[in-house]
């Protein structure tokens, strides 16, 4: 049996394999246009793909796939290594940050390492600047 996702997945991983950075546009495109079902199977392809936006086309993913289910990316997003585990979580928070902002805050906040924390919090700080400025004040209050 053929995956109904089979078209977006090849045109996904041929867009991530060819693109240049002023055609990410075209990849995010592509990502939000995928069912909840088909982001772990794609995530598995995409850590495959050595390619230069191979942590920009994770990322998105991961943002995306938060929106949905934030729970089953951030599983997936450790079981990942360097360098696309950062990519990863940077997108999970990004997508998870527009949707429970106190559920995003309490699981960085649980983080162990200082690094990691002030990374992920710059992108949660990024997302909220970017989509909801008042709730930013709020937050920095």
């Amino acid at each position: 049996m053929v995956p109904a996702n089979e078209d977006v997945a090849t045109t996904l991983l041929r867009e991530v394999e060819t693109a240049t950075f002023p055609r990410t546009s075209k990849i995010t495109a592509i990502i939000e246009t995928l069912q909840p079902n088909e982001f772990a199977p794609i995530a598995g392809e995409l850590a495959k793909c050595r390619v230069p936006m191979q942590t920009f086309a994770l990322s998105e993913l991961y943002r995306v796939w938060a929106l949905y289910d934030p729970k089953a990316a951030m599983a997936s997003a450790l079981s990942l290594s360097l360098p696309l585990k950062i990519a990863a979580e940077t997108g999970l928070v990004q997508g998870w940050s527009e949707t429970d902002l106190r559920a995003v805050r309490a699981w960085i906040d649980a983080l162990p390492e200082e690094s990691q924390k002030n990374r992920l919090l710059s992108a949660c700080l990024t997302t909220l600047a970017r989509h909801d400025p008042r709730r930013l004040g709020a937050v920095l209050q």
